[in-house]
């Protein structure tokens, strides 16, 4: 068996409260989605860093949902400056707390993408190597406008580990050199991540294509603006 880490942020201190209403209802469609498309070769684990329990969650629907799912609340959202390092916090909550380790593989992706097909998860039940990952240049809806892909990092919206090497990831993240940096510099996980496997010649395999739809919000300050999505 494999498992799905969905990594979750749904009401940031940082965000306002409408925001973080909206962002409830696009974890709910996106999380719907990812259960829809799981092969039934995964186990599914959600965890959010923003909410102590479901009480904290407003809307109904999403808390209905979530409460027939197996999640995990990590205290403490230490990603407000550098969502990156709330990331690797949950990923680090997640071996400390043995939610992994009688797993083959384990696949890491964000809650709030729309996952549109089993694609990934297919691909990643094939892979040999140690890591998955993905690095295609994103194509904006409105627009039309593809985004180039950076040579220095992964893109980890959505990644898929064999067990023991994010064990190693996860040590490499926890030196204090690399947080440091990750803080000085607001390097995010995607530069991590390439750095990981470049400095410790990490085998890997590369996916073309997500089939993963997402909203970035921060492209027009917009909540549900159709120039903020993309496909990857």
């Amino acid at each position: 068996m494999n498992l799905a880490l969905a990594f979750c942020s749904i009401r940031p201190m940082i965000y306002g409260i409408g925001m973080n209403d909206d962002r409830e209802m696009e974890y709910l469609i996106a999380l719907r989605q990812m259960e829809r498309v799981l092969p039934s070769t995964y186990d599914w684990r959600i965890l959010d860093n923003t909410v102590e329990n479901l009480d904290q969650i407003k809307s109904l629907s999403l808390r209905d949902f979530l409460a027939s799912k197996s999640v995990s609340f990590v205290e403490g959202n230490t990603g407000t400056r550098n969502k990156g390092i709330g990331e690797l916090n949950m990923l680090s909550y997640a071996h400390t707390n043995g939610l992994f380790l009688d797993y083959s593989k384990v696949s890491y992706l964000g809650g709030r993408n729309i996952i549109t097909c089993p694609y990934f998860f297919e691909r990643s039940e094939k892979l040999e190597k140690s890591i998955l990952v993905n690095n295609s240049p994103y194509l904006y809806f409105g627009e039309g406008v593809l985004d180039p892909p950076h040579p220095e990092l992964f893109n980890t919206n959505a990644v898929t580990f064999k067990t023991q090497t994010l064990v190693d990831f996860i040590a490499y993240f926890l030196q204090p050199r690399v947080k440091s940096e990750m803080e000085r510099m607001q390097i995010g996980v995607e530069q991590v991540l390439f750095h990981f496997i470049k400095e410790h010649c990490v085998s890997y395999e590369v996916i073309e294509w997500l089939g993963i739809i997402r909203n970035d919000w921060t492209r027009t300050h917009e909540v549900f603006n159709i120039n903020n999505y993309h496909i990857m």
